[in-house]
Formats: C-alpha cells, sequence, structure tokens
C-alpha cells in the first residue's frame, strides 16, 4: 500500500459513525427536551417519533448559546431552568399564569384602541355636522375656484398629516392631555371659590 493511495472504504466508515453519532446526539436531545415545538419541523415522523435532520444539533446548540449570552447567565442556569420547567409538577400552572398575563395585556391594548377609534369617530363626527351647519351653499359659478382651492387644501392636509405622523404625535394622546390639564383648571378653580 502506498502513502498516496486513498482508502475510501475507511473514509466512508468514519463519515457515518460521525453522521450516526451526531444524527444519536440531535434525537436524544429532541427526546430529552420533549420534542417541542421550538426545536422546529422534524424532517419525518418513525413509529409516532419526529426524527430531525442530523445537523439540527448544532442549530439548536447555536441557540441556546446565544439565549444564555443575551440573558448573560451561564448555560448551566439556562438548562437547568429548563429542565426544571419542564419537569416540574406545577409548570401547566405557571403556563397559565403566563397566558393569563399576556391575554391581560391584549385585553389592555384592545381597550386601548378601541379609545383612540371613538375619539377619531366623534371628531370626524363633530367636524362634519359643525361643517354641514356652518358652511353655505356655493354658487354654480364659483365651484371650480373652490373645487380648484379644495384640493389645494386637501393636499397640504395630508402632507400636514404625514408629518405628524412621522413625529409620532397622535389626537387622542393630545385630547388625554387636553382634558387632563382642563379637568385639573376646573379642580383648583373650584378649590379657590370661596364658600357662599
Amino acid at each position: 500500500m502506498t502513502a498516496t493511495k486513498i482508502l475510501w472504504g475507511q473514509v466512508a466508515v468514519v463519515f457515518l459513525i460521525v453522521l450516526a453519532a451526531v444524527w444519536g446526539a440531535t434525537q436524544w436531545v429532541a427526546w430529552r427536551l420533549g420534542y417541542q415545538a421550538q426545536l422546529g419541523q422534524p424532517m419525518d415522523i418513525w413509529a409516532g417519533v419526529p426524527v430531525y435532520p442530523p445537523p439540527a444539533f448544532f442549530l439548536w446548540w447555536y441557540w441556546y448559546d446565544a439565549y444564555a449570552a443575551r440573558k448573560r447567565v451561564s448555560q448551566s442556569v439556562v438548562v437547568e431552568a429548563a429542565l426544571e420547567s419542564y419537569l416540574s409538577a406545577d409548570g401547566p400552572d405557571r403556563l397559565e399564569a403566563a397566558l393569563a398575563r399576556r391575554l391581560d395585556r391584549l385585553s389592555r391594548a384592545s381597550e386601548r384602541l378601541e379609545r383612540h377609534v371613538t375619539i377619531g369617530n366623534e371628531a370626524i363626527a363633530l367636524f362634519v355636522r359643525f361643517w354641514i351647519t356652518a358652511t353655505p351653499p356655493l354658487p354654480n359659478a364659483m365651484q371650480a375656484a373652490a373645487q380648484v382651492k379644495g384640493k389645494e387644501r386637501y393636499d397640504a392636509f395630508v402632507e400636514a398629516l404625514a408629518r405628524r405622523l412621522a413625529k409620532g404625535r397622535m389626537l387622542a394622546d393630545e385630547i388625554t392631555t387636553d382634558v387632563s390639564a382642563s379637568r385639573a383648571i376646573d379642580e383648583v378653580a373650584s378649590e379657590e371659590k370661596p364658600p357662599a
């Protein structure tokens, strides 16, 4: 045998051993983590067991390292917390409490959104009512000029709205601030009133 000859059979055997070891590690880790959905989509399911591709182990390892670094804790603390959570008898109760907190946050956000929509609708309704009752009809001879002027004013309105949205200022926030200030002034005025 010469030193330049490649032993393809031995190379293939070593490759298969490495592949089997990595695949075995991937399946073992998936089993220890309960085949949870966060591991990603399995490659296939054999006899009711999800089968993941062999390199998935390395992706999980990378994500796990990145998670530990983001939390600024050691990897063993993350593993300990994960296993404790998975094996804990009160795990479902904690999950339910976490879901309840999340639903409460979503409910509050929905209430804020509903309030903002109500304020917007009322503001538009008041404006339209005022405009209809206060604006006299134009004679036919002036309508063409009024339409041109209306288009210019509308374009200016759209530009002003775009600037306002870019700054992050919202009408609902201003109304809340104005109403709060108005109530504070009314309270101070009522306190300063001499008793009758």
